[in-house]
């Protein structure tokens, strides 16, 4: 399992399995929570490992994020005073 490899990897306090788990189907996103169980005092540190671990990770497995595309159309009104909309 790729995410317990990464979570483990960070800081994580061996002898606890790390909570991994999906908490968010969005538009167009997947959100993952990461939660290695690790000392208060490595907490900041513990997540940017985590971060940097995931990001090195995803790149050895051509695991690209792409950005969303939204297309915006602005819709025009007739003004001839016809009432017809465009």
């Amino acid at each position: 399992m790729l995410f317990l490899d990464i979570a483990i990897a960070a800081f994580c306090v061996n002898f606890l399995i790390p909570l991994i788990g999906i908490i968010e189907l969005a538009d167009s996103s997947l959100t993952l929570s990461i939660q290695p169980w690790v000392a208060v005092a490595d907490r900041v540190s513990a997540r940017a490992e985590l971060y940097k671990v995931i990001v090195e990770r995803f790149r050895a497995s051509k695991i690209d994020i792409p950005f969303p595309v939204r297309e915006l159309r602005q819709l025009r009104r007739c003004m001839s005073g016809t009432g017809s909309g465009a």
